[in-house]
């Protein structure tokens, strides 16, 4: 995110530093960032998802995270095609 700002972060605000390295999770170990996404980290905008995603899901992202950065071309090109 260039500019720094994204939705990670939540309703657009200006990310600060410990919400850089809540977005940062590709260099983070797959458990770690499972917590991370769970329970959320206070004061960076970045909510807890344990009432929204289920334990597999939140797992689910924690690796695509972990790998998100060796994505194969088809798959890189899907994710970036995404929309907020």
């Amino acid at each position: 995110m260039p500019n720094g700002y994204g939705t990670a972060c939540g309703n657009n605000q200006k990310q600060s530093k410990g919400c850089r390295q809540c977005v940062d999770l590709e260099d983070d170990p797959e458990a770690f960032s499972f917590w991370k996404i769970k329970h959320g980290i206070r004061w960076t905008g970045m909510p807890s998802w344990k009432q929204t995603l289920t334990d597999q899901q939140i797992w689910s992202l924690a690796f695509f995270l972990k790998h998100m950065d060796k994505l194969p071309p088809a798959p890189e090109q899907a994710w970036q095609n995404v929309v907020n």
